[in-house]
């Protein structure tokens, strides 16, 4: 089977890349969903660019790997997301995850019990928040801070 090359999907699994890039103009090929995107890439360590793509929905198992350390969503603008459900589960190597300082989830529609999990203590938000088992829904994907612990840090970049 010849491995497909596309920009948008450079996966560890597919061609034993180590990092993915989204680059400007990258089409998607699914508009609203990353659904299962990095599903078991063991060999991506690192995902950015992902502000360079827009009016995603769903984000499902979409970075279930034990590869990843980190991700860059700096750029990305999360106002459309509805469903996380395990977008980060089994991520056992992840450290950081990056956002811009204005990250804001939407306050309503959104579902994803289990985002974070089976993650690891590895795991730290930008005020220290490290991962917990009982603290694993969608409402811990924002910016870390002292009245609201989350798991992302704010990027002043």
């Amino acid at each position: 089977m010849a491995v497909r090359r596309h920009p948008c999907k450079a996966t560890g699994r597919q061609d034993g890349a180590s990092q993915c890039r989204h680059q400007r103009g990258c089409r998607q090929d699914h508009e609203t969903h990353l659904n299962y995107l990095f599903y078991s890439c063991t060999n991506l360590a690192c995902v950015s660019g992902l502000g360079n793509l827009s009016g995603v929905r769903s984000m499902r198992y979409t970075f279930s790997s034990r590869a990843f350390t980190t991700i860059d969503f700096r750029g990305f603008d999360p106002s459309t997301l509805t469903d996380l459900f395990y977008t980060f589960s089994r991520c056992s190597r992840l450290t950081t995850i990056l956002a811009d300082a204005t990250w804001a989830l939407p306050l309503s529609g959104l579902t994803g019990s289990q985002c974070f999990y089976s993650c690891s203590t590895s795991l730290v938000g930008g005020n220290g928040t490290v991962w917990a088992s009982n603290k694993t829904s969608y409402t811990y994907f924002r910016i870390d801070t002292v009245s609201a612990p989350g798991y992302i840090t704010a990027s002043l970049q």
